[in-house]
């Protein structure tokens, strides 16, 4: 499903000779010797000739030529200083295709890796080559616990209540040595991490420090870590279970590194009190959907904009169109936007009539919003979907039945998936935010063959799921509850000057409020939708807000009051007097957390800020009503 293992140049000789010794006979060199070309090029062509040749003898003790080579070869390049400009590219093994073309291979998953508590995940970020239909190209990715670099990266899964850490190493190369100003696209080899979606202390999950590469000339402090940084999470017993992500989110290189793939899903499972049987038993099938979204005529905020602006040495210097997939796109520019699930173009799910099947989906790009429907060419779908879950929290009267998914950036949602007849659909995504001709977001994602089945179809009672006090239902407050109420407004002026509240981002925070409180935020667009505006998806770290006032754009239902999400995006139109209210209790933690537009690109530029939350940690005033003590399988659920 991925492409190919490269090693990254920082990383030992060790990779070039067990690339060697693991390597097929092939006509062409084993991608690990990328390691030592861009050092020593003609010792390498040497050492290839004579792979290739000692490869190819029948005799096993003839295999040590090469091997032999290969050491020589990868000795003397350690005198010569690393560059970094490739000399050579890989070779797409893509059959071609042209317009048109069928679904291309069954869906792939992720690998998983199990997180029990008192755990190291060790995530190394490393250069990573990656082969779509449509082009290919050096970009970053996370090689997690020794395996493979992957587009996305590993599904983690997880408990409520589990302490682990988490060991960021940062294997790539120098940055350019600058000038790097705050709200540029700059600094694109360093890194750090951020648990999108988890309710814990924002100085764990902190993304203000900077993970440099390991050859960086910086001098370690608080904020600056050389090579590598330990983090450690607790996650509170009361979390509640859902789909969250994570990804780096260094300010200045966060979308070319999210935009180029380095993003993986968390889960924190579910408990057996959690959901009823039928939701417990349904497949589960987490689906990654990232839009590579390369070039902006308007604002430069595409991919390859991005890897220009910082002066990028993996993605723009090599990257190369390989097939105008022209089903993927609408543009008529068919390289500059395209779509794939689980790091595939058009993959084909199968399923079985009448069987819900778990959609964990999570919205990695760094741009683009998804409306996503399934068709086979009559105006009713042919596959059902009931909502559960959004931003990793379940609706509180689940499931929902709605006729779209939708998806900013940023966000996820659980879906039960049941189709009604056998066949083979389009998952397809009907436009984004604005639908206008040509949307990028109008695309094909995925097929799916659904299969007869001898049973019945799987019945879905409405379940109450359990609210911790921390997403404790807000809508109505006490008289003796007081609100602290600010007003959100994201804008881009007439200068391309990207900012919230009228200021770019400065290290700063805007807003200050004290434990125990309960947060009433008005957010506000730039612009009014009929006049073009853009619509900015808003993401708060640390503390998912309820939708308490929406007038306007619900997205066919989509959206309600009472409502969690830690990521929204709402097209309102000022002039018509559409409003979204919000609020959130600061329990538990207190810290700095992040408040920035998911447009990637757009927090780069400076569309983001913090909050600050201060006081002795505490819970909020308000206790949550709607807990589950029992299942009760086949009916509603019950309040403790």
């Amino acid at each position: 499903m991925h492409g190919p293992r490269r090693c990254a140049r920082t990383e030992t000789c060790q990779c070039s000779v067990l690339c060697v010794l693991t390597s097929r006979v092939s006509s062409a060199f084993p991608p690990c010797y990328h390691f030592i070309f861009s050092r020593a090029p003609t010792l390498t062509r040497v050492a290839t000739s004579v792979y290739l040749s000692g490869r190819m003898l029948p005799q096993r003790s003839n295999r040590l030529l090469p091997l032999a080579a290969v050491v020589v070869s990868c000795v003397a390049s350690q005198a010569i200083e690393p560059t970094d400009v490739m000399t050579e590219e890989f070779v797409s093994t893509r059959a071609p295709c042209g317009n048109n073309c069928p679904p291309w291979e069954p869906l792939g998953f992720p690998d998983e890796v199990v997180i029990n508590d008192g755990d190291t995940v060790t995530m190394r970020m490393v250069e990573h080559y990656f082969d779509s239909y449509v082009a290919t190209f050096y970009t970053r990715a996370y090689s997690v616990n020794g395996m493979p670099s992957s587009v996305p990266g590993p599904t983690f899964r997880v408990k409520k209540g589990a302490a682990f850490s988490v060991l960021l190493i940062n294997e790539l190369g120098a940055n350019h040595p600058g000038p790097n100003p705050i709200n540029s696209f700059r600094d694109c080899n360093t890194t750090n991490l951020h648990m999108h979606g988890f309710h814990d202390s924002p100085y764990r999950d902190t993304v203000l420090v900077a993970v440099e590469p390991s050859v960086s000339k910086s001098t370690p402090s608080r904020f600056t870590f050389i090579g590598n940084r330990t983090y450690n999470y607790q996650l509170p017993a009361t979390h509640m279970p859902g789909t969250m992500w994570y990804h780096p989110h260094f300010h200045g290189s966060t979308a070319i590194q999210v935009g180029g793939g380095a993003a993986g899903v968390i889960i924190i499972e579910d408990s057996p009190e959690d959901v009823p049987e039928y939701v417990r038993n349904a497949k589960e099938m987490v689906l990654v959907l990232q839009n590579w979204y390369m070039t902006d005529p308007k604002i430069p905020i595409g991919l390859l904009n991005v890897s220009a602006a910082s002066k990028d040495h993996l993605v723009l210097p090599h990257y190369k169109v390989t097939d105008n997939y022209g089903v993927q796109n609408v543009t008529g520019n068919q390289s500059d936007y395209w779509w794939t699930m689980n790091g595939q173009v058009i993959p084909t799910m199968t399923v079985t009539v009448g069987e819900p099947v778990r959609w964990r989906l999570a919205s990695t790009s760094m741009d683009q919003a998804l409306k996503i429907v399934t068709t086979n060419g009559h105006a009713s779908g042919p596959c059902t979907f009931d909502l559960i879950a959004k931003d990793g929290v379940y609706l509180r009267d689940a499931p929902r039945r709605i006729p779209i998914i939708y998806l900013s950036p940023g966000s996820r949602a659980d879906v039960l998936v049941t189709c009604k007849f056998p066949g083979t659909f389009k998952v397809e995504s009907i436009g984004g935010r604005l639908a206008k001709p040509g949307d990028p977001c109008q695309a094909w994602l995925a097929s799916i063959k659904a299969v007869p089945s001898p049973n019945p179809p799987v019945p879905m009672p409405k379940f109450k799921p359990g609210f911790p006090d921390y997403l404790a239902d807000l809508q109505t407050l006490p008289p003796s509850v007081t609100t602290d109420d600010w007003s959100i407004f994201l804008a881009i002026n007439q200068t391309l000057h990207f900012n919230i509240n009228g200021k770019a981002y400065d290290n700063k925070p805007q807003k200050n409020i004290s434990t125990g409180r309960v947060a009433q935020w008005e957010i506000l667009q730039s612009n009014n939708r009929s006049n073009g505006g853009w619509d900015h998806p808003l993401h708060l770290h640390v503390w998912p807000y309820q939708i308490t006032k929406l007038t306007g754009d619900t997205e066919a239902l989509y959206y309600q009051v009472g409502d969690w999400h830690d990521t929204i995006q709402l097209g309102l139109d000022r002039a018509t007097g559409e409003r979204l209210q919000v609020r959130f209790q600061t329990s538990a933690f207190n810290g700095t957390a992040m408040l920035h537009c998911h447009i990637l690109g757009h927090e780069d530029l400076g569309m983001m800020t913090q909050v600050f939350v201060h006081g002795e940690e505490k819970q909020g005033p308000i206790k949550s009503t709607q807990r589950v003590c029992t299942v009760q399988d086949g009916s509603i659920w019950v309040p403790c």
